[in-house]
């Protein structure tokens, strides 16, 4: 069983120590789906329950994270004799997702097979769905994806168990076009 220090944590990710009292008026009840039909907590294989799962094709993607990045298309135009330029939008880019995750083995074992369910989604012919709670809010449509890179990192502790992996997609619109 694993075991975290979660005011360490804490103070990692805010900065300062965490409160020590706590008040809450109404408890409110649990959500358990978002506005547009994501769970917020699923159960892996093993039946551990973790919050905002991520999917791709329908494979539950292990302890992972989502990081979502998106740039404007902007054209800039100098002005002879002005200062500064005029922009004009044009358009977005492609959303650029970041998943990192561990591929864990309950068994104490080395986690081959996690590790070859991910390497599966890799497949060139593959055309892949994403499904999140923070995808559904970006991506709209299909919710389709490309993976671009796909690394199997070192780990940073001895568990032979647990291999930590990080992959890029970016999204994939589908796009009608008319001839005229």
């Amino acid at each position: 069983m694993a075991y975290f220090d979660l005011k360490k944590i804490y103070k990692d990710v805010f900065g300062t120590d965490p409160p020590t009292k706590y008040s809450i008026a109404v408890a409110r009840p649990e959500e358990r789906f978002s506005r547009l039909g994501q769970p917020y907590n699923q159960q892996d294989i093993y039946g551990r329950e973790f919050f905002l799962p991520i999917t791709l094709n329908g494979y539950l993607l292990p302890f992972a994270t989502m990081e979502i990045t998106c740039k404007k298309t902007i054209v800039h135009t100098t002005l002879p004799e002005q200062l500064g330029t005029v922009k004009e939008i044009v358009g977005r880019d492609d959303f650029q997702i970041t998943i990192k995750g561990i591929a864990v083995n309950d068994n104490n074992i080395f986690p081959e097979t996690e590790i070859a369910e991910l390497e599966k989604l890799f497949d060139p012919e593959a055309r892949l769905i994403i499904r999140s709670v923070i995808s559904d809010i970006f991506l709209k449509g299909d919710h389709t994806v490309v993976l671009t890179d796909f690394k199997l990192l070192k780990p940073s502790s001895g568990a032979q168990n647990a291999r930590p992996y990080e992959m890029t997609l970016e999204s994939d619109d589908v796009y009608t076009l008319e001839l005229s």
